[in-house]
């Protein structure tokens, strides 16, 4: 597709927020459908002293694309940046888009799109945020602009919460979120990776993948696990601090295992040495009921049985017997039955795990891209002449 295109992340790639792997995967996506493709994000450190980062094996990245690294504020001593947002951030990657002058900029910052579209740059925001979230305040401030071609969501609720708040309903369009489905191809023999990452060949080991706080279903994940000491429970991710706290909680559990953060490229290979796959959510997540979130298409690639609290916006992917289990939230002990069940039952579990992988259909980052270019580049915005100029 001849077309030039800069994402403008959050100004913190790399860290270990979430939204910060969907943006790195879109970006892989979008950079293989594009003629003239870009990320920018801020660099790391002073020029003299930028810590050197695998952005993409950070990321589990297979398809390198460009990266433009402009001059931002310093992050911690770990070389990656913990806040959520960059504001100034958002400012010097408009400036460098108003020079670039591309045919489209699609960001995840609000407010980095307000600034593309007041410089009449074509502009799709990617939303995931609640509308009292400071920032929905700059899309609602970019609506009558014709720059603004719309923004990407990820679930029907989201889509009616932004349209009650005021955002046309023809501007918002729904697209999941997605996997790299390749990734998770052939992860190799499970022994192979046990004995690599010092997990027991003979135990049975169920796995929560994801942050550690508490709407997660942490506390219900510790008292499933006081209820099964006979199961290994492994949980990856999170904060050093959450993790550290974490480790202290579960001390007197002799069968939990945290591992804290681990870089997305071996995720499929921990997912893969996994009997079951946990997703506890709880009812008082205040996003219970629109939730999509990257695990869970993480899961499915895996092939690996799936139990996961029966909330509506899961279902929409999962349902219950079929390629997954669906207990209620907060309920430890029902949570430990399915557990159980699975344990006893290998076939039941290989079922369910192989329905989960196929049911990833048009699921994949870049299936998910084509379609979001499809939609929105028949917007009249999109059709202007570029602008003229030189290109940095």
């Amino acid at each position: 597709m001849d077309l030039s295109l800069v994402y403008i992340s959050q100004g913190n790639i790399p860290s270990r927020w979430a939204h910060t792997i969907q943006t790195m995967k879109m970006s892989e996506a979008l950079a293989g459908i594009v003629g003239d493709f870009c990320l920018l994000t801020q660099a790391s450190g002073s020029e003299t002293k930028r810590p050197e980062i695998d952005f993409l094996g950070w990321y589990g990245v297979r398809e390198p694309f460009r990266i433009v690294q402009l001059p931002g504020a310093r992050p911690n001593r770990a070389g990656y940046f913990e806040k959520v947002w960059y504001p100034d951030f958002d400012e010097a990657a408009v400036k460098y888009c108003s020079r670039l002058r591309p045919d489209l900029v699609y960001t995840r910052s609000p407010n980095a799109g307000r600034l593309a579209v007041t410089a009449g740059i074509p502009t799709i925001v990617e939303a995931h945020g609640d509308t009292d979230d400071p920032q929905f305040k700059h899309l609602l401030g970019m609506i009558s602009e014709q720059a603004f071609l719309g923004v990407v969501t990820i679930t029907p609720e989201l889509q009616q919460h932004y349209a009650d708040a005021g955002i046309p309903g023809e501007k918002i369009r729904v697209f999941p979120d997605a996997v790299d489905v390749e990734a998770f191809a052939d992860p190799g023999p499970r022994a192979t990776w046990r004995r690599e990452f010092g997990v027991d060949d003979a135990a049975f080991v169920a796995t929560y993948c994801g942050h550690l706080y508490e709407d997660k279903g942490i506390e219900v994940l510790l008292e499933c696990a006081g209820l099964l000491p006979e199961v290994t429970f492994l949980i990856l991710g999170g904060w050093d601090r959450d993790a550290k706290r974490l480790r202290r909680r579960a001390r007197r559990l002799g069968n939990v295992d945290v591992r804290g953060f681990v870089e997305n490229a071996l995720v499929p290979r921990y997912l893969g040495l996994s009997d079951v796959l946990l997703m506890p959510y709880t009812s008082t997540d205040r996003n219970a009921g629109r939730l999509s979130p990257l695990k869970l298409f993480e899961y499915m690639a895996a092939a690996r049985p799936i139990i996961a609290s029966d909330l509506p916006s899961l279902r929409y992917h999962l349902r219950d017997d079929d390629n997954a289990l669906l207990v209620p939230p907060d309920e430890a002990q029902s949570l430990a039955t399915a557990i159980s069940d699975l344990q006893a039952s290998p076939a039941r579990a290989a079922r369910l795990g192989a329905a989960a992988r196929q049911s990833l259909q048009g699921l994949t980052w870049k299936e998910r891209a084509q379609k979001i270019l499809g939609e929105f580049l028949c917007r009249p915005a999109v059709l202007r002449p570029p602008a003229p100029g030189p290109r940095p």
